[in-house]
């Protein structure tokens, strides 16, 4: 079992296909030594280029089933590793990858490493004896022309309507009329139409237009787990959280370049369950908290926090950064956030590897672009010291050592893409911010909606 955080030095150490972690990385310097770790070693070869590895199986195990490990496992095809989900009682408590055996999982790996997983199932056990308030909520889904992902997606969502909670599909800026047919397949979904395009314009719409106590993000490339919905309301009980995120894993390990990502990037945030606050967290780092494809949000904290800026995220020059700057807020406001692994949806990485080098491009853009926003509109002047020490001991030493060719590097031309994308991200934020005041110059104030829906609308968001 490869570890690949081993230089994390302020906490013990979680490996991106391990089994444990302590606490995840609370400072900027944390954060970058967490996203800058080692990469595994037969990933990148003694050449400094990247081989094709053969596809990783991923299998799911329960530890509460007493015949989990006298059950045969037979993998089909090539591949002499498969990535173990482990549960408990339902709950994801841990990962990591096993030898494969004559086409058969080595259990004898599993049983190894099963004492680390002691605190993770503990905390979990504890955790979900924890009522779930009665709470309302919102799933929003955001997608543009992606019909057979959201064909996935909505038919894991249908228990959380027939539970009662609403669910929202909010079209944006689509070419076509196919989201509108498939979603009207579904008696529980609402549809909405969109027709600014960009990612923060297609959240914020969703937003506005829930009815929830609570609004919860996923995305149309990922499927929930059935208790998704559930764990994340467990965690709003106290008053004073404003947003939860949970753990996110790959539900398909096909392509090079899903395999790099989930191994080197991924959203997965560890298996124990984490609260931040300005007492233990720098909010700069917001990062660490997750992403929007899983994330609830109490909406009577919004006219504090404000909506998500609309010049960040897909659908902009910015091409990210709208969700850890929306974090980011949060944070600074005096909110509480909770990062809770019981609360799981399965993503599927993008399988080019072209689309991964724009997605790497993206991600150096939406740091940078959202620093700048929170320094210049913020007043947060501690990104004057923390963004250059980032860009150079985490985008300068990426980029030297794929150069040189260093053990553990990353492909040159992922380390090139986002150091690229950070230089670029301040002018491509200013470059959105006036790309969307001409339009708005253009466009009246309010969505020309009827005034009946507009009305009821605006009395359900309070936001208008």
């Amino acid at each position: 079992m490869t570890n690949y955080t081993s230089n994390l030095a302020h906490s013990p150490a979680q490996s991106a296909f391990g089994v444990t972690i302590a606490r995840g990385p609370a400072t900027i310097k944390d954060w970058v030594l967490f996203s800058s770790r080692e990469r595994s070693p037969h990933m990148i070869n003694e050449e400094g280029t990247l081989p094709d590895p053969p596809p990783l199986p991923v299998l799911e195990i329960d530890l509460s089933d007493p015949d989990v490990f006298r059950r045969e496992a037979k993998i089909e095809g090539p591949s002499p590793m498969v990535l173990i989900i482990i549960r408990f009682r339902g709950a994801v408590v841990g990962q990591f990858e096993a030898p494969v055996e004559g086409g058969r999982i080595g259990w004898h790996a599993v049983q190894s490493v099963l004492g680390k997983l002691a605190l993770a199932i503990w905390k979990q056990d504890a955790i979900r004896a924890a009522p779930v308030p009665q709470l309302s909520a919102s799933v929003v889904v955001c997608t543009r022309d992606r019909r057979s992902d959201l064909e996935r997606c909505l038919p894991t969502l249908e228990p959380f309507a027939r539970a009662g909670h609403e669910i929202l599909v909010v079209d944006n800026c689509p070419t076509t009329d196919e989201t509108a047919r498939l979603v009207a397949k579904y008696s529980g979904v609402r549809y909405v139409l969109e027709p600014r395009p960009g990612e923060g314009i297609a959240r914020n719409r969703g937003l506005k237009e829930a009815r929830g106590d609570i609004v919860a993000f996923t995305d149309d490339d990922a499927k929930a787990d059935p208790n998704w919905l559930d764990s994340l309301l467990r965690n709003f009980e106290d008053p004073m959280v404003a947003l939860v995120t949970g753990i996110t894993l790959s539900n398909e390990l096909k392509s090079k370049a899903q395999i790099w990502f989930e191994r080197s990037y991924g959203f997965q945030r560890g298996f124990l369950r984490r609260e931040f606050d300005l007492t233990n967290f720098e909010p700069l780092a917001a990062g660490v908290l997750g992403a929007t494809v899983n994330v609830a949000i109490r909406k009577s904290v919004l006219p504090d926090t404000g909506l998500f800026d609309e010049a960040l995220g897909p659908g902009t020059e910015c091409q990210s950064g709208a969700d850890h700057e929306f974090f980011y807020r949060v944070l600074s406001r005096g909110y509480r956030a909770v990062y809770d692994p019981a609360a799981l949806v399965w993503h599927r990485h993008r399988r080019e590897w072209t689309a991964l080098q724009r997605a790497l491009y993206g991600y150096g853009v939406g740091v940078f672009a959202w620093w700048t926003r929170a320094l210049v509109y913020e007043g947060e002047f501690g990104v004057l010291r923390i963004a250059p020490w980032y860009f150079f001991h985490h985008h300068v030493r990426n980029l030297l050592r794929s150069l040189f060719k260093r053990p553990g590097c990353y492909p040159l031309d992922l380390a090139y893409a986002e150091f690229s994308g950070a230089l670029a991200g301040p002018r491509e934020y200013f470059r959105a911010r006036r790309r969307l005041s001409s339009e708005r110059s253009r466009i009246p104030r309010r969505m020309p909606v009827p005034p009946a829906q507009d009305a009821a609308a605006a009395q359900r968001s309070g936001l208008q």
